[in-house]
């Protein structure tokens, strides 16, 4: 509930900053930045609602669990649990992971952007 809440803000504030300032034909960094916060949002939330139904619906079949053996039920229960404990720790290893390496992309590209310089001549203004 907390990510679609956030998910909201970050959408409010993309159009808020959008309409603020100036528009181009082309991306602008602050564009890249909301994009990639509401995509990491969208995901958090795919990523909850996939591990709730891991841990409550999963399949007998994707968990190799036999339909016909003895204590199916509380077999199956247990390895739901364990599948949505190991696929919530891979989610825990690869957010971060994908973050930073998007930090370092992000960064590079904001660094190497040329900034191009305004003719204004300082002679020219006079300071009163």
């Amino acid at each position: 509930m907390v990510a679609l809440t956030a998910l909201l803000v970050e959408a409010a504030f993309f159009t808020q900053m959008s309409s603020s300032i100036p528009q181009t034909a082309y991306l602008k960094l602050v564009d890249i930045w909301f994009v990639y916060c509401i995509i990491s949002l969208f995901l958090v939330v795919v990523t909850v609602a996939f591990l709730n139904w891991c841990k409550k619906c999963a399949p007998g079949w994707a968990l190799r669990v036999s339909k016909y053996s003895s204590g199916t039920e509380d077999r199956l229960a247990n390895r739901r649990t364990a599948l949505a404990v190991r696929l919530n720790i891979l989610c825990r290893l690869v957010c971060p992971i994908l973050t930073a390496l998007f930090f370092v992309v992000y960064l590079t590209m904001a660094a190497l952007i040329d900034i191009p310089k305004l003719p204004i001549d300082i002679k020219a203004i006079q300071f009163s």
